[in-house]
C-alpha cells in the first residue's frame, strides 16, 4: 500500500485520506498498564506497523488497530474492526472481525 495520499492526523497517527471512505488505519496504543494522567502519553515506539497486502480490499468504515497484517487478496468487510493479522485470501467481518470464510486461489 502506497501512504503517498495518506495524511496522519493527530498525535498517535491515525492515518485518513479523503477518498478512503472512512477506513482508520489507527497506529498508536495506550499501555494501560500505566496508572494515572501518565497513560495518555504512554505510547510505544515500536510495534505499531500496519502491513496491507497486496490486493487487499478494506470496505468502508472498517478500522484496523496495530498492530496488523492483512494478507494479500484478503477482505475486510465494510465496519469490521481488525485487531489481529488476517490470512492471505481471507474474508473478515464483525466487531471484532473473525475470519468468515476464506477465498479460492485463481
Amino acid at each position: 500500500m502506497s501512504l503517498r495520499k495518506w495524511l496522519v492526523r493527530g498525535p498517535f497517527g491515525r492515518l485518513v485520506r479523503d477518498d478512503a471512505h472512512g477506513v482508520s488505519l489507527l497506529t498508536g496504543r495506550h499501555d494501560v498498564a500505566v496508572i494515572g494522567p501518565g497513560r495518555k502519553d504512554a505510547v510505544p515506539k515500536d510495534g505499531r506497523d500496519i502491513v496491507i497486502g497486496e490486493s487487499a480490499w478494506v470496505s468502508s468504515n472498517a478500522t484496523i488497530i496495530v498492530p496488523c497484517r492483512i494478507g494479500k487478496q484478503a477482505v475486510v468487510a465494510a465496519g469490521a474492526v481488525v485487531t489481529s493479522d488476517v490470512p492471505d485470501y481471507a474474508v473478515v467481518a464483525g466487531v471484532p472481525a473473525p475470519l468468515v470464510r476464506t477465498l479460492d486461489k485463481l
